[in-house]
Order: C-alpha cells, then sequence, then structure tokens
C-alpha cells in the first residue's frame, strides 16, 4: 500500500469540548443511533491550557473510570496547569501521568471518578467508506459534533518538530484548532481513534483529517501503564491538602509508576511551598518513619493535627533533604 511522504505544507493540530446530539446519516442505517452519540458525548472532554499568550485548547477521551483522560501529547505540551471539562460542565484540574511524544499520546488524570468512560469495544475492523463521527471543541467554543468518512488507512505524516505518526486513518473529518485529542467513532458508538491533525488537500478543497487508531491507543496506554490499563493508584489524590480545608502540607501527591511518591505540584502559599518543597520531589518519609503510599502520608498528617510540626524527608537530586513543615489548614482549590 502507498504510503504518502512527509507534506510539505505545516501541519494544524487540533482539540475538543462540550456536545450537540445530533442524529447522522449512516452507511446501511437511515441514521446514527442518538444513544450512541449521546454514550460518546459524555465520555469526551475539553481541555484548557494556560500560555503566556493566553489559553489554549483541545480535547481528551474519558478512558476510564479511575480518571485517566487520554489526549494527544502535543495538547499538554501547548501549555501547562491543564483544566478538564466534562459533558456535565463539572471542570477539574488534571495532571500529565504519563505521555508518548513520540505517539503524540498522553494521559491526565484527574481527582474524580466518571460515570461513564469510551466504548472500547471496537474490533479494528473499520472499512473504507463507512461514516465515522467525532466530537471536539474547536477553537475552544464548546462541544460539537462532525460527521465524515473513512477514506484510507494505514497513512504516514509529519507533525512539528519532525515526529513521524504511522498507521494512521486518513477522513474527510473537518477539524479545526481545538479537536485534537477528541474520540472519533463508528454509528455504534465504538471508539476508532482519536483525532490528531489536519492538512489542506491538494486540490484546495477541503481538508483532511488524520485519526490516531484505537488499536494503537490502546497499546501505547498499556504499556505507559506497565501492565494493561493504567493503575487506578496513577490518579492524583489530593491527600495532603484538600478543598474542605484539612490539615495538610499544601502537596498534590502522585503514586509514580515504580512504586515512590511523587509531588506533583506545591500549592502556592502553604507550609510545604514556604518550606522548599518543589514539584519532581520524591517523598521519602515523614518525622523518620518511610512513607509509600498517598493514604499512609495523608492518614499521618491528619492524626497530628493542625499546629503539629513535622519533617518531610524528599530525596532530590540523588540526595535526601528534610523540610520542617508546620501543618495548617490547606484549602487546596486556592
Amino acid at each position: 500500500m502507498d504510503t504518502p511522504s512527509a507534506p510539505s505544507k505545516t501541519l494544524c493540530i487540533l482539540g475538543i469540548t462540550a456536545t450537540m446530539l445530533l442524529s447522522v446519516p449512516c452507511m446501511g442505517a437511515p441514521r446514527c443511533s442518538d444513544a450512541a452519540v449521546h454514550r460518546v458525548s459524555s465520555a469526551a472532554v475539553a481541555i484548557e491550557l494556560t500560555t503566556p499568550g493566553g489559553p489554549a485548547y483541545g480535547s481528551g477521551i474519558v478512558w476510564d473510570r479511575a480518571g485517566h483522560i487520554v489526549t494527544n501529547h502535543h495538547v499538554v505540551a501547548a501549555g501547562t496547569n491543564p483544566i478538564v471539562t466534562f459533558a456535565s460542565g463539572q471542570r477539574y484540574f488534571g495532571t500529565v501521568v504519563a505521555d508518548a511524544p513520540d505517539r503524540d499520546i498522553a494521559v491526565l488524570a484527574v481527582s474524580v471518578r466518571p460515570d461513564v468512560a469510551v466504548d472500547l469495544a471496537g474490533d479494528g475492523t473499520e472499512r473504507n467508506g463507512q461514516a465515522v463521527l467525532a466530537i471536539g471543541n474547536p477553537m475552544g467554543q464548546g462541544m460539537s459534533l462532525i460527521s465524515g468518512t473513512l477514506e484510507a488507512r494505514d497513512q504516514q505524516i509529519m507533525i512539528p518538530p519532525g515526529t513521524a505518526l504511522t498507521d494512521l486513518l486518513q477522513t474527510d473529518l473537518p477539524f479545526r484548532p481545538g479537536n485534537s485529542g477528541g474520540p472519533v467513532f463508528d454509528c455504534a458508538g465504538s471508539l476508532i481513534g482519536m483525532a490528531a491533525a489536519t492538512m489542506p488537500r491538494n486540490t484546495g478543497m477541503g481538508i483532511t483529517g488524520y485519526v490516531i487508531p484505537a488499536s494503537h491507543l490502546r497499546a501505547v496506554v498499556a504499556s505507559l501503564g506497565n501492565t494493561g490499563p493504567l493503575a487506578e493508584a496513577t490518579v492524583p489524590t489530593p491527600s495532603v491538602g484538600a478543598p474542605d480545608a484539612r490539615p495538610g502540607l499544601g502537596l498534590m501527591v502522585v503514586p509514580g509508576l515504580d512504586g515512590t511518591l511523587v509531588v506533583d505540584r506545591v500549592v502556592p502559599g502553604t507550609p510545604a511551598a514556604m518550606a522548599g518543597a518543589a514539584a519532581g520531589d520524591v517523598i521519602a518519609g515523614l518525622n523518620g518513619r518511610p512513607v509509600s503510599r498517598v493514604a499512609d502520608l495523608s492518614e499521618q498528617v491528619q492524626r497530628r493535627g493542625v499546629g503539629a510540626l513535622v519533617v518531610l524527608t524528599v530525596s532530590r537530586s540523588g540526595r535526601n533533604i528534610d523540610l520542617p513543615v508546620r501543618i495548617m489548614p490547606v484549602n487546596f482549590a486556592s
């Protein structure tokens, strides 16, 4: 099968958001199922990031009910402090817990357990000419649904900064900036793939939308999580500083894939920040006692209570550092 060479024109990278229920004509059936569209809509999220020039937008797929969101690497690389908005309108901070830049796939985690996840039951037997649909957040203007046709398989493109994406699906879906990371699915509501990139057609009429196949998403996400779907333990847990202002240190801690506890974020102005804790620190212990689970760390902090002075030992650049921290009421949402 012929594989096109890397396009000479710059690819427009995409994104996704809220939902608009539509009935769309499908091959072999008068209309797509509204129920299928609604199910996929519930499993699509909008992603907003902070950049020096203003907000950047993308889309994502609710991968499982443990709170993992699959999107493109180029979406999460476009800015910082990702905020994930569900179809319900609820918004949560997201944390990048796994990333595969060479496949343009990344995994975010949120500290909520979604009620709905994407349907991964597709068998990978999509055929050229079949109808496909996509849900995304073009230009950050809210979720919308578009329909198109699967035109070819096993395509290859090059995206900035020179990454080759192979085995892609080619469609005529009119992706726009902000659709990247959003789900592409069939009329049964099964995931076909994830919106990745678009480029103008050589004729100057219309655009080509490229999709990372669902089989690739499954394989890459499984490899990022070592043994299949990412372990639920990788979801960030605000156990040492929660929204209800319990006793805390002001840390967002995530379990590392190697069994360690890693500081993902330090809330400015909190005790941990004033003591010098930093994102990327590996927590080695509290008051001289080893800590290997988020629950253990949270329990020790809660038991000592507000006002207690503790010594948080972190590993940084190969050496252990003792940080004296006074437990204070912490509102993690601040």
